[in-house]
């Protein structure tokens, strides 16, 4: 995703159910750039990733997009859930304003969901990420991290078990 923000790609389509992830990996990618992140959903609105401070002006979906689309910071736009809402033609008609704004700097909205649908003028001009299940290695993190937390010393071959058990569910 790094890459793809320095090679100034306006749209990025995470697609994924773990919305907790994508959100952690977007963060990575911000600080490792030293850029900003900013989140929005239709129920919480538009704040600085960390933030509690929202921007109540635009928890609609064209109010976000006007919204960022008017911002001169190059920054990440974490947004949930936005595809349901592109068949009104205000809103896919923003977006595709974003994304032509967006061209020139390295601003990108990060378009996160289980099955990002897009319609085709804002398609063209996105990339699309699968967010996979976690491997082995990130999953063994979690569980030796919940062990440590818990006090637990698991048998000699009690975490490759435990690996194996949990092989193909979230990090959650």
């Amino acid at each position: 995703i790094a890459t793809l923000v320095r090679s100034r790609h306006p749209v990025v389509a995470v697609e994924t159910v773990e919305e907790e992830r994508a959100r952690d990996v977007i963060a990575a990618v911000g600080a490792q750039l030293e850029m900003p992140v900013f989140e929005w959903s239709v129920t919480t609105g538009f704040r600085r990733l960390g933030d509690d401070i929202v921007n109540g002006m635009t928890t609609s979906p064209d109010a976000l997009l006007a919204h960022i689309g008017g911002m001169t910071v190059e920054a990440l736009y974490l947004v949930s859930d936005l595809h349901p809402h592109l068949t009104e033609p205000l809103v896919e008609r923003h977006l595709r304003d974003v994304v032509t704004a967006f061209r020139e700097t390295r601003a990108t909205v990060v378009l996160v969901g289980a099955d990002v649908t897009l319609p085709a003028a804002v398609d063209a001009d996105t990339v699309r990420i699968r967010l996979a299940l976690p491997d082995r290695r990130e999953l063994e993190e979690v569980v030796r991290s919940v062990l440590r937390a818990a006090g637990a010393q698991p048998p000699p071959r009690g975490v490759d078990a435990l690996l194996d058990a949990v092989r193909g569910l979230t990090l959650n």
